[in-house]
């Protein structure tokens, strides 16, 4: 029957399994399949089907929610066996380790097998009550059969001499031996090395005492020679007339390797936080006592001998603070890379520009190469990609004294029509043992290698940089031969941006651009306030300070700022409630923002500027990076000034702000308003197209674009509509976007038809 199930269903394994009562499994028969792997096939067939009267599994693999079937093994299909009562009584299943389409031809002649194979059980059963006396002890022979040869540990039956009389499959396949060799043996002789056999040998012949199971942790021998550590117990058979022991013996090699494994990782935790007690000491050892120097110096240059080194200190300290936040973020919550449109130059520059810095403090030879073809903008994760870039480089630095840092960055078109990324970092450093490539992107782990205590980091960059390369389907590979240098190299694939191009638009500035140009500085720390101001007072700048929101929006209705530096946890109104109430303000509307924050988390970053931040700066900072930011963020806004994100307009007509912020120039808002109104109809058309169609990259690279524009002419309670798509459609959550975009379109027409009257009335010379 069997055989004749896998032929019809064209599987080689069939398997058939009686119940005698809810739950209970009372026989399994099998055909191309191990007798050890009975019972672990009888019961994910049953875990399968549940109350079901069939299933069909074309492939558990591609299946998510799909039981776990053996491991070889992918296609299961399965009928229930059901009496004339309606009662079950067990299931007839086929399985292939190869995946199968659901055939109901085939389904149905199983089904048509699984009755008869029911009638003849029931033909059994009738003959079986015939002869009651014999059937009983026949089922009990075959349940004690099969459970033993489907029982994982190895089963023994022994005398009070200690000779085996009997031993299930699992013995036989733990051992080494064939069927029938154990019989009459002596247990301690063919199982057990030496040292161990005097003690066990004692306790089986001075009889096992009633009660309690006599448990030994030991190491067995197999046939081949080799030892391996098992779990032993024993216990007489209560009744037997000839004092027969029960011996259970379950192989403990795995459970040793975990507990070698949870030890070693447990010395590896130990390892990295005495490096971390020694990383977070050290530096601040070095503050401290640099700080008491520095107030007894005698002179301008030892003053400033210390206040370098102090400064070098307290960056190796926040690195290390950087370093465990991010990962405590990544194992804890998991990461997703936030999908828009952006530049890979742009994005790597400031992060290679801060690093070469630190290179060239070392007298390293540190080059950056590009050797990208002109493909334009990708969508994909920058901050990923600046996180990545930035663990890498700065392990290339740290581990090399003398030499040479190259990074080269390669963009390719793919064969399957994205773009492929490579960045390659080659160091001249210390490199590393070919044994612990692998080793070294786990946590907490760094390569056994000599080195100084100033190069010895937390262990945890290269482990941060797989994990975000592989949250973008990347990977990281490593070359290395010790005592010459390494080279890692990044891969990446990214789909292109089909709607912009690359921004060619250089900006350059000078000091005397700066003059006059007017900062507004808000924090509510006096320390913090004190150096941001002096760090951009320094360059050039028109600074004025305020400690709380009401106080930095009564400033800049005095005197417009043309960039804020806000901090945005300030006590009662906080930072994005300020920069909202500035630019509420007249002749306030596009004033441009930068966040400066201690949230310094992965994702952090484009978490801050998705809420209507233009730039971020991480505390503490230096100098060189808030500058950096500010010359970024200045610079967007006097080429893409458009473009920048807006309250709503209120008072004095729909528009009269953003005609305040275009100095009242009818004209030039004419020119602006008509390419806005078609951008908003279009975009009315291609966002509910691209949903449909899946268009994920699509849909979130034209979410982003109206982001920036959207908010300048949102209708009240309008502005945050597209932030709301934002947060959905990130997640490509199809259902959850629906309704978000619905009223992300209904208000696009709306303000579209806002502006089109705008312009005809324009045009007749009513405003």
């Amino acid at each position: 029957m069997l055989r004749l199930a896998a032929t019809i269903c064209s599987t080689p394994i069939a398997l058939m399994l009686r119940q005698d009562a809810p739950g209970r499994q009372a026989r399994v028969s099998a055909y191309g399949l191990a007798t050890g792997e009975y019972g672990a096939m009888a019961a994910r067939c049953l875990e399968a089907l549940g109350h079901r009267p069939a299933i069909w599994i074309e492939d558990a693999r591609a299946t998510g929610n799909a039981p776990p079937l053996l491991p070889h093994l992918r296609h299961l299909a399965a009928v229930r066996l059901q009496g004339r009562d309606g009662r079950t009584q067990g299931a007839l299943c086929v399985a292939s380790p190869e995946p199968r389409r659901r055939d109901e031809g085939r389904l149905a002649a199983l089904r048509l097998l699984s009755r008869q194979a029911l009638t003849a059980i029931e033909h059994q059963e009738a003959l079986a009550r015939a002869s009651a006396a014999d059937a009983a002890e026949t089922r009990a022979n075959g349940m004690v059969g099969a459970l033993l040869d489907t029982a994982m540990d190895a089963f023994l039956v022994v005398d009070r001499d200690g000779a085996i009389m009997r031993g299930n499959t699992a013995a036989e396949r733990m051992f080494g031996v064939g069927g029938g060799e154990t019989r009459g043996t002596s247990l301690v002789d063919l199982l057990l090395p030496g040292p161990q056999r005097l003690e066990l040998e004692r306790r089986l012949r001075a009889g096992l005492p009633r009660s309690p199971v006599l448990r030994i942790d030991m190491e067995a021998l197999r046939a081949d020679g080799s030892v391996f550590p098992v779990e032993l117990a024993a216990t007489r058979v209560e009744g037997s007339e000839d004092g027969s022991i029960v011996v259970c013996v379950r192989d403990a090699t795995e459970q040793k390797r975990s507990s070698a494994r949870a030890e070693a990782d447990l010395r590896a935790k130990s390892e990295f936080l005495s490096r971390l007690s020694h990383d977070i000491r050290t530096p601040l050892n070095g503050i401290i006592g640099l700080s008491d120097l520095t107030a007894e110096a005698g002179n301008d240059e030892d003053r400033d001998h210390y206040l370098r080194m102090m400064r070098d200190s307290a960056y190796g300290l926040l690195e290390t603070v950087n370093s465990i936040l991010d990962y405590s973020k990544i194992d804890s919550v998991g990461i997703q890379p936030v999908m828009r449109s952006f530049s890979p130059q742009t994005a790597l520059t400031e992060t290679l520009k801060m690093l070469a810095a630190r290179a060239r403090d070392k007298g390293l030879d540190f080059r950056v190469i590009h050797r990208a073809h002109a493909l334009g903008r990708l969508i994909g994760d920058p901050g990923f990609l600046r996180q990545i870039a930035y663990n890498l480089v700065g392990n290339a630095i740290r581990f090399t004294d003398r030499g040479h840092v190259r990074v080269t960055v390669k963009t390719s078109a793919a064969d399957n029509g994205r773009v492929a990324f490579v960045m390659d970092v080659e160091d001249s450093g210390i490199g590393i043992p070919a044994d612990e490539h692998e080793r070294i992107f786990e946590a907490f782990t760094q390569a056994h290698v000599e080195a100084p205590q100033h190069r010895i980091g937390s262990g945890l960059g290269l482990a941060i940089a797989r994990r975000l390369a592989e949250a973008m389907n990347g990977r990281i590979e490593l070359e290395s031969t010790q005592g010459v240098g390494s080279r890692f190299s990044l891969h990446l694939e990214f789909d292109q941006d089909q709607h912009t191009s690359e921004d060619s638009t250089a900006i350059e500035h000078s000091v005397g651009e700066h003059a006059q140009l007017h900062v507004l500085v808000v924090d509510d720390n006096d320390t913090n306030r004190l150096v941001a101001g002096r760090l951009v007072a320094r360059n050039g700048y028109r600074v004025t300070e305020a400690a709380t929101g009401p106080e930095a929006v009564e400033i800049a209705a005095n005197d417009r700022p043309a960039l804020v530096l806000m901090d945005l946890r300030l006590p009662g109104m906080n930072g994005l409630e300020a920069m909202a109430a500035i630019r509420a303000l007249p002749g306030c509307a596009l004033v441009p923002a930068i966040a400066l924050t201690a949230h310094a988390l992965v994702g952090d970053r484009d978490r801050f500027l998705m809420m209507g931040m233009e730039g971020y700066v991480a505390k503490p900072f230096s100098g060189e990076a808030l500058l950096a930011e500010m010359d970024r963020v200045l610079g967007m806004a006097r080429v893409r000034r458009i473009r920048l994100p807006e309250a709503h307009v209120v008072g004095g007509g729909r528009f009269s702000r953003l005609l305040d912020s275009l100095d009242g120039n009818p004209r030039l808002f004419a020119i602006i308003a008509r390419k806005a109104a078609q951008e908003f109809r279009s975009a009315a058309d291609d966002l509910p197209r691209h949903l449909k169609q899946r268009d994920w990259p699509a849909l979130i690279e034209l979410v982003h674009r109206l982001k920036g524009s959207w908010p300048l002419y949102a209708a009240p309670g309008h502005a945050m509509l597209a932030d709301r798509c934002m947060g959905t459609v990130s997640r490509r959550h199809a259902a959850a976007s629906r309704e978000p975009i619905a009223a992300l379109c209904t208000a696009l027409r709306e303000t579209a038809h806002a502006l089109e009257q705008w312009l005809e009335e324009h045009r007749r010379g009513g405003r």
